[in-house]
């Protein structure tokens, strides 16, 4: 009986012989024998309805773009107004702008009219709750949301009572103030305090 290796190599059921290369023989080599159903994809026929599925299926992928593009957006006429279908970031500077003027303007009329005309504003004026610096107070904290215009009210108050906190201790410092007979060092220490002063707040660097 023939051993199991030779067995294996002798053609019989479930191996066939495929004939030499022509590199092979050239070579000196011998043909190795292969297992049937194992031929490769190179000598394997390709059907001509696959090769058309593929084809199709290819040009259908060119077809199809990659990235899509989004939907027009449709702008209306106060939208327009601000050129916001030409620029979006640029109308939104102008549409905050007008809302500003708009509410600048409402502030300033009790300001503007005569004395009577609005009974409410005329007793805040002479109480001191409502003045000119209301307005200006609107213009410095205004911005284009509501976040930053808290944070820089905040920053307007905090620095207001930082310079009310250093006036109070300069004057209880120097209760009578400077005066012409003040000698070189009261000099020197109020002007380094000043300069000290106003380094803290540059460094404190306000959102204003």
């Amino acid at each position: 009986p023939a051993s199991p290796s030779a067995r294996s190599m002798t053609p019989g059921v479930g191996m066939a012989r495929v004939p030499p290369s022509p590199v092979g023989s050239a070579m000196g080599g011998r043909a190795t024998p292969q297992r049937r159903g194992s031929v490769t994809s190179a000598m394997r026929p390709v059907s001509s309805h696959g090769s058309h599925r593929s084809a199709s299926a290819g040009a259908r992928d060119k077809e199809i773009p990659l990235i899509f593009e989004p939907p027009q957006r449709a702008y209306g006429m106060f939208e327009r107004l601000f050129l916001r279908h030409l620029n979006e970031k640029f109308a939104d500077h102008a549409e905050f702008t007008f809302r500003a003027a708009v509410v600048v303007v409402a502030m300033a009329i009790p300001l503007i009219v005569e004395k009577g005309t609005i009974p409410l504003f005329d007793q805040y004026q002479r109480v001191g709750y409502y003045g000119r610096n209301c307005v200006l107070m609107f213009i410095l904290t205004a911005d284009m949301t509501l976040g930053k215009t808290l944070g820089n009210a905040s920053s307007g108050m905090f620095g207001s009572l930082l310079a009310f906190g250093n006036a109070s201790l300069m004057h209880w410092v120097i209760p009578g103030a400077l005066g012409s007979g003040a000698s070189a060092l009261i000099l020197f220490s109020v002007a380094a305090h000043s300069a000290l002063f106003v380094w803290g707040v540059l460094w404190l660097n306000f959102g204003m």
